[in-house]
């Protein structure tokens, strides 16, 4: 009886990795199509927009992922978790009101101190950032929440063809852009239009469910669920932030030729990244969510989840480390050789990011939040003091900067392996 017992726990194991690894493949499969569009079209971009363009443009890029990822003030990170399938929709519903008046101020702001934005990131503004601006932000952020609610019910097929068709969408407008010579403006109208393409394809099958109960009880959910907005909103927003500061703050203290050098080195590493890590951490939240709670072995799943992410990210990355800039001369010109100056170095902190990709929601799970501030914080000073130093000796200062990151990265690790 014992022997029957356990084999029907390794077979119900067996059916539980069999089902995270198809819809890791459904995603990898649409996150793969789409990066590859991408890669395809940068080469052109690369020679249709000059370094200083797409350091300008990355420089605002930066503002509205960090805009975007806490104008929800992070009630979308519950989506997935709540049990109640009533209350996910209500926090759709509720985060989708924050967005909207996270936006209005963002306006506001634009309209009444503008001179602001060139003090903090280095950005001139142009009479069109008043409209794509607040616009861009509450698209990205939107999205967010509707990828959340589809991650809640599994919907990976939906999720993969949304990356695909997104990408589609950026990359054919970007081109369009660059040979009717829009400049920046054509980069950043591309980017509004695939978000909001984003919001339909990913908000359709849940609008009706959602509008239904529009007018459920927001006071009630922003109580229930204040852990989110009082734990993660402050990790959250300095970790994003603090990664988004690179660029923004080349922008300012080394130029917009710099910014764009590094921006493009950072993007061709974050393929695999998006490539592979993001469709693990998507599935793998959902996932260990499940084998924690049950206390399925957690700890094993996680060291599993990181081999994979092992094998599949060793040798891109040995690659990149040896030949990065004769590679990047030679595929996107060679005024970006610069770039992969950056990418041989960033690739090993890349690398070790891929790994452990999946880790921060497994924080989450856990109910460590907390320490993700400490985590954050250390990030942001290291990123800011070592970004400072490349005023002085580029080379010095970004070996510190990966070297640090690495050492913050490993410790979170170790935190969850001990906690578990």
């Amino acid at each position: 009886m014992e022997a029957i017992g356990e084999s029907k726990f390794m077979l119900n194991n067996l059916k539980k990795y069999s089902e995270f690894n198809k819809n890791v493949i459904k995603l990898m499969t649409g996150t793969t199509i789409a990066q590859i569009i991408a890669f395809l079209t940068q080469p052109l971009l690369t020679r249709l927009f000059t370094p200083i363009e797409y350091g300008l443009y990355s420089t605002v890029q930066s503002v509205i992922v960090v805009f975007a990822t806490v104008a929800a003030l992070c009630y979308d990170r519950a989506i997935v978790l709540v049990e109640n399938e009533d209350d996910a929709f209500s926090i759709v519903i509720l985060s989708c009101k924050f967005i909207t008046l996270f936006s209005f101020l963002i306006l506001l702001l634009l309209m009444f101190i503008p001179g602001l934005w060139q003090k903090l990131f280095g950005i001139k503004l142009e009479w069109y950032y008043f409209i794509i601006i607040p616009l861009w932000a509450f698209s990205v952020a939107v999205s967010n929440v509707f990828i959340s609610l589809n991650t809640r019910f599994k919907q990976f097929s939906l999720l993969s063809k949304r990356q695909i068709k997104s990408s589609l969408v950026l990359a054919s407008i970007q081109l369009v852009a660059g040979f009717l010579k829009l400049s920046i403006l054509g980069l950043f109208i591309a980017n509004c239009i695939a978000m909001i393409y984003s919001v339909y394809l990913t908000s359709r099958g849940f609008l009706n469910k959602a509008l239904n109960i529009i007018n459920s009880n927001s006071r009630s959910l922003i109580i229930k669920y204040k852990s989110f907005p009082i734990y993660q909103l402050p990790s959250i927003f300095l970790d994003t932030f603090s990664s988004q500061m690179v660029v923004i703050l080349l922008n300012k203290l080394l130029g917009s030729a710099i910014a764009g050098q590094y921006a493009l080195a950072n993007k061709v590493l974050t393929v695999p990244l998006m490539l592979i890590g993001s469709a693990f951490a998507q599935v793998f939240y959902q996932e260990f969510a499940t084998f924690y709670y049950k206390n399925n072995n957690p700890r094993s799943f996680l060291i599993n989840t990181w081999k994979k992410l092992f094998l599949l990210g060793i040798l891109p990355s040995v690659g990149l480390f040896f030949w990065g800039q004769p590679l990047f001369s030679w595929v996107f010109g060679s005024n970006w050789q610069m770039a992969g100056w950056f990418a041989q170095y960033l690739t090993i902190m890349s690398f070790i990011m891929l790994i452990s990709s999946p880790t921060s929601t497994a924080l989450i799970v856990i109910g460590l939040q907390k320490y993700q501030i400490v985590f954050c914080v250390y990030l942001l000073i290291i990123r800011a003091l070592f970004v400072f130093l490349m005023q002085y000796n580029l080379l010095m200062g970004l070996l510190g900067f990966i070297s640090f990151e690495i050492i913050g990265i490993l410790a979170y690790n170790i935190l969850i392996l001990y906690k578990i």
